[in-house]
């Protein structure tokens, strides 16, 4: 079952954006670019809890690989990593960068969280999945901190070393 927004922060804990209703307007900044969504990146202050959902996949994919998902030196450089593995943004997804006159990310290379690469190894088929669910480019698509926690890969488990 799935909550109203006020039981998924208080469940979810709290995160860059700990108590928004998605209306106010926030710092675009979070300690570690790496770990940014698409939209704080592209220096939007108003967003809701799905840039916490980002970022936990982020550190997650980080803890199971043992290296950053979306490594860069600039702002730049990680956009170009998230394209390279989610594929450039959508039309209506990469308005965010083009109201802010910033160049809309396109993938200089192409890789993907389906393919068992040094990325997603740890993770596990279930856990893959429940990466690209929370690392879509529209924070609309992402799942709420409820549902992720519902996930088949919560009630299995990591997978086993070998």
């Amino acid at each position: 079952r799935v909550g109203n927004q006020a039981e998924e922060e208080e469940e979810a804990g709290e995160g860059v954006a700990a108590g928004s209703d998605g209306d106010d307007d926030l710092t675009n900044y979070v300690g570690s670019r790496w770990y940014r969504a698409p939209e704080s990146l592209a220096q939007r202050t108003a967003y809701g809890l799905a840039v916490d959902v980002w970022g936990a996949a982020c550190i997650a994919a980080e803890v199971a690989t043992g290296q950053p998902l979306f490594g860069g030196d600039d702002e730049e450089a990680v956009l170009e990593a998230m394209t390279a593995l989610l594929g450039p943004p959508s039309a209506p997804e990469a308005r965010v960068f083009e109201e802010y006159g910033m160049p809309v990310p396109r993938p200089r290379t192409k890789r993907t969280l389906s393919r068992p690469v040094d990325h997603t190894r740890g993770l596990g088929g279930s856990g893959v999945q429940l990466l690209q669910q929370m690392l879509r480019w529209a924070p609309s698509s992402r799942p709420s901190m409820a549902q992720v926690l519902e996930h088949p890969y919560f009630a299995q488990g990591p997978p086993q070393p070998r």
